[in-house]
């Protein structure tokens, strides 16, 4: 396999069986918790599942809970799967609730130390949806003229660059894509912005997303080296991506958020450069058949060989070979039924 896609399919595997049952990832509290389980589902979604995978029916199922539509943050972070995943059986009505709200949100200046940010989502949820612009160029207008303004950092202004060519508005000459790929640290050949998990993905993702950019002579050794750190900054153990630094009103990101964000962005780079290693990301079966079927394999094949050891120790003549292998296969028998036990409480007691 793929070298980045095993990276996604471990980055996976630790999402889903962390995910809780209702749907949402409970590593952090408040906001975090809401960016972590959107971008958990949106993970998924950009890995090729279906709406009706597990995964993103729980996580679509928590995020459309009716108590979650209060504060516009709230509507920012929920738009982003609801626009990807709305052929999933989406409410038509909800979806352009949450545009309205995103629309009022951004024309009343809603945290306008980041003001490039919301109006290039707003742009990128319309072209997931495929309404195009129509209606909206003020946003259009808005995102160009900031971007023209030249003093804006490296993530915002791929991003707001990426979103311009999804609706069909970038000018190539917008970006000084010279200054983007010096704006990345290079260490051994891994380019990364300011050490971060998030903005790097963020570089990575959008990107990948842009003809313009995943195919400028400048930027695409340094999207390839950032992909490289970012791999180097998955856990092994786990599969997952550590946390950074507290969000902007203190609370702690949570690891989820950050592991979903490398593995969409290694998955939109896949899509970019590789589209046939993204197909080889699958996850197991953890149906209630396919489980049982695991589990009577494993079980059947270890305590064939321990009863063929405990047998050969019978027929062989008293002494020490004898009873020495008399008592392996006994031990055998028995440590394998305390391990068979460990893996029906694992594979029964997942959230599911």
């Amino acid at each position: 396999m793929d070298e980045v896609a095993s990276a996604i399919r471990r980055g996976l595997l630790w999402l889903e069986r962390d995910q809780e049952r209702d749907g949402h990832w409970s590593d952090a509290e408040g906001l975090s918790r809401l960016s972590a389980t959107a971008h958990g589902a949106r993970a998924f979604a950009a890995c090729g599942f279906e709406g009706d995978h597990a995964v993103i029916r729980r996580a679509m199922a928590w995020l459309m809970r009716p108590e979650l539509a209060a504060g516009s943050s709230h509507y920012f972070w929920r738009l982003g799967p609801l626009s990807e995943l709305y052929r999933s059986g989406v409410p038509e009505a909800l979806i352009e609730h949450d545009l309205r709200a995103v629309r009022t949100a951004i024309d009343d200046g809603v945290r306008l130390d980041r003001r490039l940010n919301y109006p290039a989502f707003l742009l990128d949820c319309l072209a997931n949806l495929g309404q195009g612009t129509d209606g909206d160029e003020r946003y259009v207008d808005q995102v160009r003229d900031l971007l023209a303004m030249g003093d804006v950092d490296v993530t915002p202004a791929v991003w707001a660059f990426a979103a311009l060519e999804r609706a069909g508005a970038a000018d190539p000459a917008m970006l000084d894509r010279e200054k983007v790929a010096r704006s990345l640290r290079e260490n051994n050949g891994c380019h990364h912005l300011n050490g971060s998990v998030a903005e790097t993905s963020y570089f990575v993702l959008n990107c990948s997303r842009s003809d313009v950019l995943s195919n400028d002579p400048e930027l695409r050794p340094v999207v390839h080296g950032a992909v490289r750190w970012l791999m180097s900054r998955q856990v092994t153990r786990t599969g997952s991506w550590p946390t950074e630094q507290p969000l902007y009103n203190g609370s702690q990101q949570a690891q989820a958020y950050y592991t979903a964000l490398a593995c969409r962005a290694l998955a939109a780079y896949l899509q970019r450069y590789r589209p046939r290693s993204l197909a080889q990301v699958s996850l197991p079966d953890w149906s209630f058949r396919s489980r049982v079927t695991a589990i009577a394999k494993y079980a059947s094949a270890t305590i064939l060989v321990c009863l063929t050891v405990t047998a050969a120790g019978l027929f062989l003549p008293s002494g020490g070979p004898g009873r020495l292998l008399t008592a392996s296969g006994i031990l055998g028998t028995a440590l394998s039924a305390i391990v068979f036990s460990w893996e029906v409480r694992d594979r029964f007691t997942r959230r599911r």
